[in-house]
């Protein structure tokens, strides 16, 4: 078996259908289905439960919040990558799975295109693995098939509640030099509604990214990730995120902005000397 596909779910029943109903109408059975449903109230249960016989494990009851829902999917699971789709996300068509299959070869991570619900936008992979880009732009795990070895060996951790899942990536892909291929194709949609992407949840989520990265990262290598300056900073997002000729451009721009910026302060100091 090599693909785990797992839901987590709580008191979001419509969300859930969709998700159940884009896993269903798979055209291969090839995989497995997990849904792990924190002792939903809405009727999420009886939803579940009414889609049993497409599911290879479920259970309803109390759990300790997303994360640990997750790593008790992944408990759960016998394939060789898991892919987390919850509540409310869907695969991109009935074709993914059956087309992702053939792809699994070696690598620890495959990440393809990430769409939105209701909007067409898509979000493709990083053709390669950086810090700057991992770091300023995390990928998702909506897309994202996840060696499930991995996922054992060290947990989702659970004192976070929004970026568990991106600090397992840095982990992995940064300081264990995890293998890594991009998909050249959507695999999922997002749904925007997620608790990660709420904007009241914004302060929280950019905290904890903060707490993991010095949990990571020692002082000397935060600073050369982040770059010491605003110039530094430019440029190294210039390197992560713009095309060969934007990135030139910018880093031209920004380095005679820089020049022109200390020529100005140089030739105030020297008049005010000579006055």
């Amino acid at each position: 078996m090599k693909i785990s596909i797992i839901t987590i779910n709580y008191n979001n029943r419509d969300g859930l259908q969709g998700t159940l109903e884009s896993v269903r109408t798979q055209t291969t059975a090839d995989f497995e289905y997990i849904v792990i449903d924190g002792g939903s109230t809405d009727g999420s249960r009886e939803l579940i439960a009414s889609y049993a016989d497409r599911l290879d494990y479920w259970v309803s009851e109390p759990d300790r919040g997303i994360f640990h829902a997750m790593n008790k999917g992944v408990q759960a699971a016998r394939g060789t990558w898991c892919l987390f789709l919850n509540s409310g996300d869907r695969l991109f068509g009935p074709d993914i799975v059956e087309r992702t299959l053939p792809l699994l070869t070696d690598a620890d991570f495959y990440t393809g295109h990430l769409a939105t619900l209701h909007e067409y936008h898509r979000v493709p992979p990083p053709q390669r693995i950086s810090a700057h880009t991992l770091l300023r732009t995390p990928m998702s795990h909506q897309a994202t098939f996840i060696r499930t070895e991995l996922l054992r060996a060290r947990p989702y951790k659970e004192e976070y509640r929004l970026i568990s899942d991106w600090e397992q990536m840095v982990f992995e892909l940064l300081l264990q030099n995890r293998s890594y291929q991009p998909l050249d194709y959507p695999v999922a949609c997002y749904d925007r509604t997620g608790i990660s992407s709420q904007p009241q949840n914004r302060e929280r989520y950019e905290a904890e990214r903060k707490q993991a990265i010095e949990g990571l990262f020692p002082p000397r290598i935060r600073e050369a990730l982040w770059g010491n300056d605003p110039l530094e900073q430019k440029i190294l997002q210039a390197f992560t995120k713009e095309s060969p000729v934007e990135r030139d451009w910018k880093i031209l721009r920004n380095t005679f902005k820089s020049l022109f910026h200390h020529l100005l302060s140089g030739r105030s100091r020297s008049t005010h000397h000579n006055a």
